[in-house]
């Protein structure tokens, strides 16, 4: 018989040789087949809780992060804050169950960040705080309230000294139970005007509370301009829809020729008020609703893919609109 090396051909030993091979070769095929490749990612679930799905900023952040989680292959579990404490303090609970790997959370209430971010460290799910920080949070996302506060306060500050000689009170509109961002905002605008106005006394600030509600703010303004009944009045508010609630009390009190109101955030429906002939909402500071989803969902799939931490304060892009530029960041239905 003819041999190869010390294999004979058509022998016993070859065939159990070729066999061996061909059943290395089919195992090797079927694994293939079957399993994931090495680098393939895994297709991550992010809880995102937003801050109040009604108000509409919010819904326009909503959308770009469903936009952002859509493109990026991203499953999400969306759940609604609704602006109370307790229902932020369900959708954690909710978040937990639902073992997303992390948690995107657009919460108003500081006092109880500390028990939601208790909650996360149980479960070992990582945290990003949106607006209000938590205790050990991967990142604070959020504007970067003394800096949004400066810019306001300084557009106020320039609008009395061309329109009234610089001669005004100022009502700081915020909200207490913001906690520190709030504050950080509302000293930001007092900073920034002073700053255009350095001969205002500490005495023509006046702190108001308007409960982050624009029915409360706007009860709130009233009442002010009513003990206030010949001053020229900046508002400074701590957010749109303060600012829009201080709006509406202007004027009722038939005062726009005497008030200049700011806001934050960049609603569509301030920008409208904005472009409204003789309204007393002269400004706000624009927060880019657009740029959260991809901002937010970036930073957390650098940390879920790559373990790649953000920076421990992280902010969208600013800008303050007013009468002079409100169309560029009005949508052509709304101009």
């Amino acid at each position: 018989m003819k041999r190869l090396g010390n294999i004979t051909k058509g022998g016993p030993v070859a065939c159990a040789f070729v066999s061996l091979v061909i059943i290395a070769a089919l195992l090797t095929a079927c694994g293939s087949s079957s399993s994931p490749a090495p680098s393939a990612k895994k297709k991550w679930t992010i809880g995102f809780a937003n801050y109040n799905n009604t108000l509409e900023f919010m819904s326009r952040v909503q959308a770009s992060i469903d936009k952002t989680a859509k493109e990026k292959g991203v499953d999400l579990v969306i759940a609604d804050n609704k602006a109370d404490a307790d229902t932020a303090l369900s959708n954690a609970d909710l978040m937990v169950t639902r073992k997303v790997d992390l948690f995107i959370n657009y919460q108003g209430v500081a006092r109880v960040q500390p028990a939601i971010m208790e909650k996360m460290n149980a479960a070992k799910i990582p945290m990003i705080a949106v607006f209000v920080g938590a205790p050990g949070a991967l990142s604070h996302y959020g504007a970067d309230d003394p800096t949004v506060g400066r810019q306001g306060g300084e557009f106020l500050g320039e609008y009395a000294k061309k329109n009234w000689g610089g001669k005004a009170i100022v009502a700081l509109l915020g909200a207490p139970k913001a906690g520190d961002a709030m504050k950080a905002r509302m000293d930001g605008y007092r900073e920034g005007i002073k700053k255009v106005l350095p001969n205002l006394a500490d005495s023509d600030f006046y702190d108001l509370d308007g409960d982050v509600s624009p029915e409360k703010s706007m009860n709130a303004i009233q009442a002010f301009l009513t003990a206030h009944p010949k001053d020229k009045v900046l508002i400074a508010g701590g957010n749109d829809p303060m600012a829009e609630g201080a709006a509406a009390g202007v004027e009722a009190a038939g005062r726009s020729a005497d008030a200049a109101i700011v806001g934050q955030g960049g609603h569509y429906s301030s920008l409208s008020l904005i472009k409204k002939p003789n309204s007393a909402y002269k400004g706000t500071v624009n927060y880019n609703a657009e740029g959260y989803g991809p901002d937010l969902l970036s930073m957390s799939l650098d940390f879920l893919d790559k373990g790649t931490k953000p920076a421990p304060r992280t902010f969208p892009k600013t800008e303050v609109v007013t009468t002079d530029n409100v169309d560029k960041f009005l949508p052509a239905d709304k101009k």
